[in-house]
Order: C-alpha cells, then sequence, then structure tokens
C-alpha cells in the first residue's frame, strides 16, 4: 500500500526548498513511526501497491501480532492528524478500504499475482482505485502462459485492460511477450498494446507499444475539443545492487505522437511529447520503500514524485517483514516469477479544437459561356457569420467575375477556351469568418464553363456568292450571324472567333476547261479577317485561288467548332492555253515482256495556265528504233493523255511528249521473259569454268558461269539456275542471272581432286569439269604421318625402314615434296633426301654396321611453299646380333670357346672369364649383368668370377639397356671343383689319403689337361690354360708339378703336362 506520495508538476522552476525540507522530516517522522508498528490502516494509506502471496503457515500467524499492527496503525493516524473528527472518519474509511484491499489481494493471490488499491473519499467514491490480476492459465518451470486483467478508475474515466502473454524461463534469464487490449468505458476509446519483456536476477527490462483504434469523440475534459487515443510507446527498466539488494533505480523513456497530446495532463498539451522518467528506491526491509521519481519532458516539463510505501503482507510473519535478507529473494528471476506486466494501463489522449465556423460549397458548379449562375455559400457559426473572404484570381482573369453577399452569390462564367473540360475548369476557395474572427476551414468549388452557349439553330453562316472562277481575283463575303439560347446576339467576340476552310477536290465536269495560253504561276485563295459589322454579325471576305477546288466553311470560338454551322464556296477552273504539266510525262506500266504483243504504258497531263487539268487535247508521242508506238492520243477528264509502246527486243527505249512545242521525256525498258528462260549450248553461252585448279582449303573457290536467254534470245537476268556437284565439294555460292544473263556459281571442297558440276534450268543440263589441288602452302608431316614401317631389325645384317607422308591442313596428300632423313647413333640413311609421290609418300631403309645395336632417332624435315619448315621424330630400334657373343679367359688369353661349348666345365676358387653378348667386349657396359648363383659374381663389363663351388647350374644374363626385352643368357654347369690345392711335397700315397681323409681325390690325368699345351673344354688346363696365373694356385717347390690319380703320373700346371715320373714327393690338389 502507497503510504505517502509527494507530487510536482512545474515547468523549469525547481523544487521549493522548504518544500522539500518538509517532506523529508515528515517522511522521517512516518518512517521512525511505522517501522516497529507495522502501520497497516493510515488516513494517508490510499491504496495498497504491493501483491501479498502466502502461505497456509502465513495466513494462520498470531492474531496478537495483527492485532498489535492494527493498534499502532490507528495511533499513528491520531497523532498525524490535528483534528479528532475528521480522523475518526478518516479512520473509518481506511480500514473499510483496508480490509476490502486485504480481502481483495488474498482472494486474487490465491490465483496469480494482484495489485490492488482501493481509495475512498469523503463521498465515499472509488476515484483513484485500481485493480490488476495476473492469472496463470499453463504453468511449468520453462513456460508460464498468463492473462492479465485489470482495472482502474482515474480522472473520471473507468478503464478496462485485458491482456494475454508468455514467459520462458531459462537458467539465469526470462523472455516474455504480450499483447493488450485497453477500452476506456466511460467514453469508448479503445487501443491495442503489444510488449516484450526480459527478466534476471536483479534487472528487469520492458518495451511497449501502444495504437488506437477508435476515431475522435467529444472531450469531456475541455470545452470545445474533440479527443482520441495518442499511439506512442516506452521503454521500461528496474535494477538493483546484486550487493545491496535494498537499492534499486528505474528508467523509463516514453513517447506519443500527436499535435497535442497530453502527456503530462489535459493541461500540459504538447506534439510529439517525450518523457524520460528516473528513479531510485530503497527496501531495507520487505515491509517498507521509500523512492523518488523525476519525469521529465519537453518545453521544461517535469514531474517529480515522493512515494513512501508500507508492503505489508497480512498472514506474514512479522519478523519476516522485518528480515532485511528477505528483499533479494524479491529481487531474484524466482522471486518475480508472477510479477504483474510493466507498462502504462493507463489510456494517454490526444487532442483537436473542435471547428466553430463551418463553410460548404458546391464542388461543381457547371454553365455555359458568359452565363451567370448561382453559388450557394453555406456558412454557419455559433458566434454569427461575419463575412466570406473569396479566392477567385484564375476565374476573374479568364473575363468571370463574381456578385453577391452573405451566403448567396452569383457567377459569370467566361468565354469557352479550346482544350476541352482541362482549360475551362477554375478552381474558387473561400473561408468564412464569425464575429470574433474565428475562420473556418478553406472551401473548394470547381466551375466549369460547358460550352460558348451558342443556339446553333438560330445561328448562321452564309457565302455570297457561292461559286468563283479560279482566277485568283473573284470574291465571296462570308457572315456569320451568331445568337446565344435566348436569341440575342453575342457581341464582341471577334477576336475569338475563327472561319476554318476544308479544300474538297471538285468533280471531273467542274474542274475541265479550254486549252488557251501559256500557263500562268498558281496563286492560292485568300481570306480577310473576321470583323463585327453589326450586333452579332461578324463578316471576312474569300478571294478564290488559281485551282478548281470546293471550299467547305465551318466557324470555330476559341478553337471550338460550332456544330451544324457550316456553309461552302466553290472555285471551278479557267479557261487557259493548254500545256504539259512540267514532269508529268510518267510511266503506267514499264518492264513488260519483249515479245512484241506484251506493252509498256506511259502518260502525260494536260493544264491550263493556272495548272488546272484540261480533257480533250491532242498529245504526239514518239520512240526509237526497235519499238512501236501509238503516236496521237487525246487527254481525258483528268488530262490525262497516254500511250502504249511494244518491242520484240529487251531493251531500253526513250519516248517523247509533245504539246504546243513543249516536250518531255522518259525511258521505258522491256524485259526478256523468263517464263522460255533456257541454256544454250554455244560456246558463247555454255557451262564453263572461269577459275580452276584451287587449292582444296575449304575456302579457295573454283567459279564456273553460263549464260541464260529466252526463246527471243534474250538474255535474262535473275533466273536461278541449279548447280550440283560431286560429293566431297560444296557450292558456296550462287548467284542468279545479273543483268547480262550470266549465273555463276563458286564451289569449294577440301580434298584435293577432279569434280563434275552440273547446271539444271527447266530440264536442261550442262556439265564442266573442275579440279581442285592440295595446298603446298599448308603441307606438313604431321607425327601420325610420319610411321616406322620396319623396326626392331639385328644390328650390322638387319635394315629398318621409315616413311613419311605429307598432307596439308585438310589433310590432302601434297605430291613433288621434298622430304630429308637423319639418324642417330651411327644408323646410315640410305635415301637421305627424295620427293613425296602422287599420294604424299616417301620412304627410306636405315641400317647399322654395329652390332652393339641402338635406338636412333630419325628425323624427318620438310620445307612447304611458304617456307614453314616442319619436322617430326620416331625412334627407330637396331637390337645386338647375340650370335657375335664371344667367350674368353683373360688370365690365359684363349679366343676359342664357342658360345654353346659349355664352357666351364671345371673351376676352383678365382677362375673367371670374360663374356660379350655381341662380341665386343669394350660395350658390356651397354647391358645390366646378372649372376643366378652367389658363388658366381659378374662385373658390369661382363667378367665372371667363380668364387666358390656353385653346385649346380649357374645363369649369366645380360639385358641389354636400351631394351629391356632383349636379353642374353649364357648357362654353364661345373662337372668337378677343386677345393683343396697344397704346395707341401708329400709322396702320391699321402697326398692320396690326404683327399680322401677331406672327402675328395685326386685328379685323373684327362680331368686335368687333355695333353700338353691343349686348350679346349673338359679338363683343368684345357679350360683355364697356366694355372699358376690365377691367384688360388701358390708356387709349387718342384717345378709346378702336382700329383694326379695315377701313383706314377704327374701334372705340370704351366703346361698342362702329364707322364709317370720318378718323383717321391709333390705337391697336390683335391677334386670334389
Amino acid at each position: 500500500m502507497n503510504l505517502h506520495r509527494i507530487s510536482s508538476l512545474h515547468q523549469t522552476k525547481p523544487l521549493n526548498k522548504t518544500r522539500i525540507s518538509k517532506s523529508v522530516i515528515w517522511a522521517n517522522i512516518v518512517i521512525q513511526a511505522i517501522f516497529p508498528l507495522s502501520i497497516a490502516f493510515t488516513p494517508a494509506v490510499m491504496a495498497a501497491e504491493t501483491a501479498v502471496v502466502s502461505d497456509e503457515k502465513q495466513r494462520s500467524a498470531s492474531q496478537a501480532e495483527q492485532s498489535t499492527a492494527n493498534a499502532a496503525t490507528r495511533l499513528a493516524s491520531i497523532l498525524a492528524e490535528g483534528d479528532s473528527t475528521k480522523q475518526a472518519s478518516s479512520i473509518a474509511r481506511g480500514t473499510a478500504a483496508s480490509a476490502g484491499n486485504e480481502a481483495l489481494q488474498q482472494w486474487f493471490n490465491q490465483f496469480g499475482s494482484a495489485k490492488v488499491q482501493l481509495n475512498l473519499d469523503e463521498k465515499l467514491s472509488l476515484k483513484g482505485s485500481q485493480l490488476d490480476v495476473l492469472l496463470p492459465l499453463t504453468d511449468s518451470p520453462e513456460l508460464l502462459t498468463f492473462t492479465q486483467l485489470g482495472t482502474r478508475y482515474i480522472d473520471d474515466r473507468v478503464t478496462l485492460n485485458f491482456g494475454l502473454g508468455q514467459r520462458h524461463f531459462f537458467a539465469q534469464q526470462m523472455l516474455g511477450y504480450n499483447l493488450f487490449v485497453d477500452h476506456d468505458a466511460s467514453y469508448s476509446h479503445t487501443r491495442i498494446g503489444a510488449g516484450a519483456e526480459y527478466g534476471s536476477d536483479f534487472i528487469n527490462l520492458a518495451a511497449n507499444g501502444y495504437v488506437g483504434v477508435s476515431g475522435w469523440k467529444n472531450s469531456p475534459d475541455l470545452d470545445k475539443y474533440d479527443e482520441k487515443v495518442a499511439n506512442g510507446f516506452d521503454l521500461r527498466s528496474e535494477a538493483y545492487l546484486p550487493t545491496l539488494p535494498q537499492l534499486g533505480g528505474k528508467l523509463i523513456y516514453e513517447q506519443y505522437f500527436g499535435d497535442e497530446v497530453g502527456l503530462f495532463g489535459v493541461d500540459n498539451r504538447q506534439k510529439n511529447p517525450i518523457a524520460v522518467t528516473m528513479g531510485v528506491n530503497y527496501t531495507p526491509i520487505p515491509l517498507f520503500t521509500v523512492g523518488v521519481d523525476h519525469k521529465m519532458g519537453r518545453a521544461g516539463i517535469n514531474d517529480t514524485r515522493v512515494n513512501l510505501g508500507v508492503n505489508y503482507a497480512f498472514g506474514t510473519p512479522l519478523a519476516h517483514q522485518l528480515d532485511s535478507d528477505a528483499v533479494a529473494i524479491k529481487r531474484s528471476l524466482i522471486g518475480s516469477r508472477y510479477n504483474l506486466v510493466d507498462r502504462n494501463n493507463q489510456i494517454v489522449m490526444q487532442y483537436r479544437q473542435q471547428n466553430l465556423v463551418t463553410l460548404e460549397l458546391p464542388v461543381r458548379v457547371n454553365g455555359a459561356a458568359r452565363q451567370t449562375m448561382p453559388l450557394v455559400a453555406n456558412a454557419t457559426a455559433q458566434q454569427g457569420i461575419d463575412r466570406i473572404e473569396w479566392q477567385a484570381s484564375a476565374l476573374t482573369l479568364a473575363g468571370g467575375k463574381m456578385t453577391g453577399s452573405g451566403n448567396n452569390w452569383q457567377i459569370t462564367l467566361p468565354s469557352y477556351l479550346s482544350g476541352g473540360e482541362g482549360n475551362n475548369t477554375y478552381r474558387i476557395s473561400a473561408i468564412a469568418y464569425d464575429t470574433l474572427g474565428n475562420a473556418s476551414p478553406v472551401a473548394y468549388s470547381d466551375i466549369v464553363v460547358d460550352n460558348h452557349g451558342v443556339n446553333t439553330e438560330t445561328s448562321g453562316l452564309v457565302a455570297t456568292p457561292e461559286i468563283l472562277p479560279a482566277n485568283a481575283s473573284a470574291s465571296s463575303v462570308i457572315e456569320f450571324n451568331i445568337k446565344d439560347n435566348a436569341h440575342q446576339p453575342i457581341t464582341g467576340i471577334a477576336n475569338e472567333l475563327t472561319f476554318s476552310l476544308e479544300l474538297v477536290e471538285l468533280p471531273e465536269e467542274l474542274a475541265k476547261a479550254k486549252a488557251r495560253s501559256v500557263p500562268l504561276k498558281s496563286v492560292s485563295h485568300t481570306l480577310t479577317e473576321i470583323t463585327e459589322s453589326a450586333p452579332g454579325l461578324y463578316q471576312a471576305t474569300l478571294t478564290s485561288g488559281s485551282k478548281p477546288q470546293l471550299i467547305n466553311i465551318t466557324t470555330q470560338i476559341n478553337g471550338v467548332p460550332l456544330a451544324d454551322v457550316r456553309t461552302k464556296v466553290t472555285l471551278i477552273a479557267d479557261e487557259s492555253t493548254a500545256t504539259l504539266q512540267t514532269s508529268s510525262l510518267q510511266i503506267i506500266t514499264n518492264g513488260s515482256l519483249a515479245d512484241d504483243t506484251a506493252a509498256n504504258q506511259i502518260y502525260a497531263v494536260v493544264v491550263d495556265a493556272y495548272g488546272n487539268k484540261l480533257s480533250g487535247v491532242p498529245v504526239n508521242f514518239t520512240v526509237g528504233n526497235n519499238a512501236k508506238i501509238t503516236k496521237t492520243t487525246l487527254s481525258d477528264k483528268q488530262g490525262v493523255a497516254t500511250a502504249t509502246i511494244t518491242s520484240a527486243k529487251a531493251d531500253t527505249y526513250t519516248v517523247t511528249a509533245e504539246l504546243n512545242g513543249v516536250t518531255q521525256q522518259i525511258d521505258v525498258n522491256f524485259i526478256p521473259d523468263a517464263g522460255t528462260a533456257t541454256l544454250d549450248g554455244s560456246d558463247e553461252y555454255k557451262l564453263q569454268w572461269v577459275t580452276n585448279g584451287q587449292v582444296a582449303d575449304g575456302v579457295s573457290a573454283n567459279k564456273v558461269q553460263l549464260t541464260v536467254i529466252d526463246k527471243f534470245g534474250n538474255t535474262v537476268p535473275n533466273v536461278n539456275v541449279a548447280f550440283t556437284t560431286d560429293s566431297g565439294a560444296i557450292i558456296s555460292e550462287v548467284t542468279p542471272t545479273d543483268a547480262n544473263g550470266v549465273a555463276t556459281a563458286k564451289i569449294i571442297s577440301s580434298q584435293a581432286k577432279s569434280y563434275t558440276v552440273k547446271a539444271t534450268l527447266n530440264d536442261k543440263e550442262q556439265t564442266v569439269e573442275i579440279n581442285f589441288i592440295a595446298d603446298t602452302a599448308t603441307a606438313e608431316i604431321t607425327a601420325n604421318n610420319f610411321t616406322v614401317e620396319v623396326d626392331g631389325q639385328v644390328a650390322g645384317s638387319g635394315t629398318n625402314q621409315v616413311q613419311a607422308l605429307v598432307v596439308d591442313k585438310k589433310g590432302n596428300p601434297v605430291a613433288n615434296m621434298t622430304v630429308t632423313f637423319t639418324a642417330t647413333n651411327g644408323v646410315t640413311v640410305k635415301t637421305a633426301s627424295a620427293k613425296t609421290d602422287d599420294n604424299g609418300k616417301v620412304t627410306t631403309d636405315l641400317s647399322m654396321t654395329n652390332v652393339g645395336g641402338t635406338v636412333s632417332t630419325v628425323t624427318a624435315a620438310m620445307s612447304n611453299s611458304a617456307n614453314v619448315t616442319s619436322t617430326q621424330d620416331k625412334p627407330v630400334t637396331f637390337y645386338p646380333d647375340f650370335t657375335k657373343a664371344t667367350l674368353n679367359t683373360p688370365a690365359n688369353t684363349y679366343s676359342g670357346f664357342n658360345i654353346n661349348s659349355g664352357f666351364p666345365t671345371t673351376g676352383f676358387k678365382n677362375t673367371h672369364f670374360q663374356l660379350s653378348p655381341h662380341g665386343i667386349t669394350d660395350a658390356n657396359s651397354d647391358y645390366d649383368w646378372v649372376s643366378s648363383n652367389p658363388n658366381v659374381s659378374v662385373s658390369n663389363t661382363g667378367a665372371i668370377t667363380l668364387q666358390d663351388n656353385p653346385g649346380g647350374k649357374v645363369t649369366i644374363t645380360a639385358t641389354w639397356k636400351q631394351d629391356s626385352s632383349k636379353v642374353f643368357t649364357y648357362d654353364f654347369t661345373l662337372n668337378y671343383w677343386i677345393s683343396l690345392i697344397d704346395s707341401a711335397e708329400l709322396s702320391w700315397a699321402q697326398a692320396n689319403t690326404s683327399c680322401i681323409n677331406a672327402g675328395m681325390r685326386l685328379p685323373t690325368n684327362s680331368e686335368v689337361s687333355a695333353g700338353q699345351d691343349v686348350r679346349g673344354v673338359g679338363s683343368l688346363f684345357g679350360e683355364w690354360g697356366n694355372l699358376s696365373a690365377y691367384p688360388s694356385f701358390p708356387t709349387f717347390p718342384t717345378n709346378q708339378i702336382i700329383w694326379t690319380s695315377i701313383d706314377t703320373n704327374d701334372f705340370h700346371i704351366d703346361t698342362g703336362l702329364t707322364h709317370s715320373a720318378s718323383n717321391t714327393t709333390l705337391s697336390y690338389m683335391c677334386v670334389k
């Protein structure tokens, strides 16, 4: 409930210091009085503004606390007032109001949240009372859907509020929106409001918009004023300090729109007023709140209010209402869940002054020119009409005028102007004033001149005389007698009148005349200015021209024709000397067939001195050789004399017309008969080529032509001849026969060869041969046209072959083009330069003497007639000749081993031999070498070394590096292996035992040698020669002699000699 409110509405003046001091003193006294007593009812308690929501336990609070509070309240009331009688009455009203507040608030709070303010004045009226209640419709932790209802009785107006809204709750904040209908039940004003809300702990924001939906109504607050709802919006915010929730502030921005809006009350109306409200409040405990609001507007208007409030919650323990810690809960998001929507529930009005003076004019007044029309001005005023002021300058400047007084006026319309209603409409305006000087709104009326007001039945137009000779001197008087609808003459409009003349050709019988003299210059008719000869009688004089014709005359006023008011004057031809009209010799028919039957036709025009056409006059016509003409003809009614010409020869002829020594000429032509056009086989006319042997590039064209003639031998132009040709060629352009009957065709082709061209016309045919040649200027060897015909032959014996095909850009083979060939890597070109044959081809053979083979780059080059050189490269392969492969033992040179001999069959450590796949050892690096046995190594130069007993077949592979598909292989298998060589000298028996003990034996004579100095496959010496040349054999003590398997025989390792000897001890070796 509000305990006390101090408010001040002022302009620019600060608050009186004495008044502020008194307010602060009284506030201090009240605070000290109510703080311990929780006063609930005092005379100053005019409303309860705080909604009270309590549970069952709170409603069962002790009656002692209630009684104490009530008693304290009444005591404070008595102390606050001096008049005990008035105080008693005030206590009674306060008690009743508070009881009503409590009862209503407790009843509404069981449904939601309520705010009740009941005020009872001395007459027990409820003025200033308000009731608002928020009722949840659906309620969940995340969403609250509610309706808010309200009513208030303020400023003698009962206002009803109905709203719907939703609030969405999140972890730390709330977002809401709402829609309201506000209705002034006392004076039937209605507005729609829409709003949005945001809330969180210690802060609440709101934005609202207000739109009126009712119209202007008589205002009960201001005399002679209307009122209606003002549109506007406001932005509202409330915030509290989290560290001190008892202290809070608010900021409100409002703006409403209208010329006279009562945002600060009906006596302080402003245009589009703005208000900013700033306020602070302090709530030390839930029971008590004190605050100051300051509202500022335009033009220095301010409103300051001091609010002292007791927020007593019935049924809530007094200790809880005195607990300062409970204030924070009210400021939290949870505590404000059911708060009423923060908005302006009172409708703000705008005002306008009522019209005290009214003036009505007819929207439109119509009349004829110069007509006087009544104009009724309906003016009314509560204080009586003083005068009416008119604005009619456009009307008066046009010749109109206004007369009259009071509400009765007359308008005399001006003359009618051409251009329709837009040029004959005049807007006038008027303002009425009452005796107090109040003015009415401006009233308008459109004054429209419909027509001239001419009575065409009594008005007339006459020409005297109506027929004149066309001699440029005769005249006729044109009279116009004009009267209005009252049959009175219309005077003074000579400068507005015009006579319009319409010229019409005469009938033939009136226009003809006889021939007389030399032609004269043509003269036009003339018309004088119009003058008023008598009231309403206007005259002008028409003088004839030299041309016979009918002149229709009509009348116009200011450019507007008068219907049914017309007359006419006829000008007939004058007699004069006939002559040929200048440049009148013209062609009627031309371009007829030259068949001696079809005729061309020409005409000449005969006129008199003024150019008027004459009939019955003879005209002489002549024409050149090879044509026939009618020599003399008479002019017809139009003055036209015609002649016809025929001929059998297609040509152009000059025709001459002559009359009275005056001649004119014109050319006519006869054309061949295209209907009989045909092809003639004579040498002069037959189909033949004009250009031939063009390049087959798809652009250069051969050209053929022929001549078409008709049955009279005339060459025929503009005839389309059909041309066709063989496949591969295209007729690119065909022209019809020209003026000489010659038809041409152009043929293009991309193929170099001969074609037959055929021409066809009316079932007649002719043919001619043409040819296209290859384009030597674009001749070239392309990559695809340089080919290897024979490849992969054996070096030293085989022959490879390449071929070059020379073509132009269209792919045509080009003959007689010189092509040069070169080759790399020792390959020999048999024919280094040669010309292409008729098919554009040239070939050459390739060979090489080096049996090692190679991959050679062969180049074909050619320069065309445009000196553009084209070159192409192709790889050609000669494979090594493996039939030339050789074997050699470098330690004891011997090359007598055949590649298929199976060498070697014997061996010992570090024996080695040289293998050459194509017989040239220096070229062995051209191969990649591989041994199949790890005990046998091979170098990159083909040197094979036996490092240990291979124990089986060994394959040596040499892969040609330039072509891995070419592989040379060499296989060998050892029959025995010398595993032990001992230089110690032992008896044969000891040596034999040593070998046996080692799992081996002494070699036989045949195994070590086939004879002294005998080389060959099968024996140790035969395969390897002098064994002492190998590092595996030591120097033996006795002349390099060792034991064999026969106890009396020995073996000389350096010569291969084996024989029976008398040695007792020798060195030995063992065979495995």
